[in-house]
């Protein structure tokens, strides 16, 4: 199991885990014994050069990375999702297929924009918010939010 694994000197890990919880919790287990982190990028993704990609971050075929994106550690960008311009993704988050942020948009930590859902230029949303599938997210919200339709409202 997880629980009983002993992380070794070259051992290198990739935590390709959806869930939000589940991989921070196998993350923070394997930091505290000291594991190091690879970070993963399809040769079919499109990264600009002037984008950041944190630790342990894996990015799918046909995903797009646009000038000056910061995407944070431990996050996963699925196939065909997209960042504009200026975007943030913050640690742990993920990004589904086809889901997109928009320019100069960010989403705190451990945020979860589902298949299909938009989070419009300069939409601010905070920890741990989640914009369900086909959503549109077109103003900021809070910590904990789940945004449900289009326009998207905060439940």
């Amino acid at each position: 199991t997880i629980k009983d694994y002993k992380v070794c000197p070259n051992d290198r890990f990739l935590v390709a885990i959806g869930s939000v919880d589940g991989k921070k919790k196998i993350v923070e287990f394997l930091k505290a014994q000291e594991a190091r982190f690879l970070s993963l990028v399809h040769p079919e993704a499109k990264i600009f050069s002037s984008a950041v990609i944190g630790e342990g971050s894996i990015i799918y075929p046909y995903a797009f990375v646009s000038s000056n994106v910061k995407i944070g550690d431990f996050c996963l960008l699925n196939a065909f999702a997209g960042c504009g311009h200026d975007a943030v993704v913050g640690d742990y988050s993920v990004l589904c297929p086809y889901s997109v942020l928009l320019g100069w948009a960010s989403i705190e930590e451990e945020s979860f924009i589902a298949t299909h859902a938009t989070v419009g230029p300069k939409v601010k949303l905070g920890k741990r918010a989640k914009v369900s599938a086909n959503s549109a997210a077109l103003r900021s919200a809070a910590d904990d939010a789940f945004i449900c339709g289009v326009p998207g409202k905060v439940f």
